[in-house]
């Protein structure tokens, strides 16, 4: 890259998601690989560690009527930018990250490659809105690449937005194996939820409380969001109030993984599942409805079982694993073997390496 060494500004919303996650965990990634690093967004990423943080500030004036975030968040970039000698600059999750990405690449003073990860509900949800749609499309279509995290949310993202089969690369995301959790001397089924509707965290609670019929089993209920009251007068409402959990969000959840038998998943949409593979990582097997990019995570029977799109059809898997001790561990094993063989940082940090450096 014109005889200079890697530079890279990362962007990512500020929460607790997958796209915070990965942005935080790259970045600390390439920094151990020598590059120069710094990440931006309005507060720290829960997972951010040695990695430089830039917070973005946008002062709120009678003028406007609302906060003009998306520039003051372009015009950070641009500083980190130039801070770091950045050759890239690289957006998770379109709005605003990608059109602030744009415009902070053309303020600074040499302009970077300007890459884009699209993470799911930034094309499925925000990115669906009529008002935003054209803007969505029309920073993919500007970026020097654009990636997706599976080839479910590529798919999706292709044909909303009206781009040729080639725009779009899928790399996707990863995590570390972790130390080996024994999650068949466990009787606790684990949910992980931002608690918005597309998760369908209740129907989570409906399928432990069937559970609970015709096995000892505990829940451990993990995150917060809209939707939180709401579940939680549903676990009273089902009579599993007592044996629920509810932990609120974790930066490193994985004390609590190590705790389960196995992770639910019962989402209407997945694009990849952050939670899925990191309980996978510490040998936990999933369960999880056969929906978007779950798939391409995990396979069935290998490093969980899949139902299809209903979440009652998960009943007999939960079942299964309640009664099957081996087979848990077997699922476990080959949960942590297929993060080893597909979702490993080394193997991801060089993808995106590629793209940051193209032949």
């Amino acid at each position: 890259m014109s005889g200079r060494e890697l530079g890279v500004v990362l962007a990512c919303p500020p929460s607790f998601g997958g796209s915070a996650v990965v942005a935080s965990e790259l970045g600390e990634a390439l920094l151990a690989e020598g590059a120069r690093v710094e990440l931006v967004s309005a507060q720290r990423p829960p997972r951010l560690r040695a990695v430089t943080h830039r917070t973005v500030r946008a002062p709120d004036y009678p003028v406007f009527g609302t906060v003009p975030s998306t520039v003051a968040l372009a015009g950070a970039i641009a500083d980190a930018v130039d801070a770091v000698q950045a050759n890239v600059v690289h957006a998770h999750y379109a709005l605003p990250n990608a059109i602030a990405a744009l415009l902070g690449a053309q303020m600074a003073r040499v302009r970077p490659r300007v890459v884009v990860t699209l993470h799911g509900t930034d094309v499925i949800g925000v990115g669906a809105e009529p008002d935003y749609k054209r803007a969505v499309r029309d920073s993919l279509s500007r970026a020097d690449a654009v990636t997706a995290v599976s080839e479910s949310l590529k798919g999706r993202a292709l044909d909303a937005f009206d781009l040729p089969a080639n725009a779009i690369a899928v790399v996707p995301n990863f995590t570390a194996v972790r130390s080996a959790a024994s999650p068949a001397n466990s009787k606790a089924l684990l949910h992980i939820s931002n608690c918005r509707e597309v998760k369908r965290s209740a129907s989570a609670l409906e399928a432990f409380a069937r559970l609970r019929e015709r096995a000892d089993a505990t829940l451990l209920f993990v995150g917060d969001g809209p939707q939180r009251k709401a579940i939680e007068a549903r676990a009273a409402e089902l009579g599993v109030a007592e044996s629920t959990e509810f932990i609120g969000e974790l930066a490193e959840p994985g004390e609590v993984i190590q705790r389960a038998r196995a992770l639910i998943v019962t989402s209407r949409y997945e694009s990849f599942s952050m939670a899925a593979l990191e309980a996978m990582g510490h040998g936990v097997p999933v369960v999880a409805t056969g929906v978007g990019g779950l798939p391409e995570v995990v396979k069935h029977g290998e490093g969980g079982l899949l139902g299809d799109e209903s979440p009652a059809s998960l009943d007999p898997l939960l079942q299964t694993l309640w009664s099957d001790d081996a087979l848990v561990a077997r699922l476990g094993e080959s949960a942590r073997a297929r993060v080893r063989d597909v979702f490993d940082a080394a193997t991801v940090t060089s993808a995106y390496r590629a793209i940051y450096e193209p032949a």
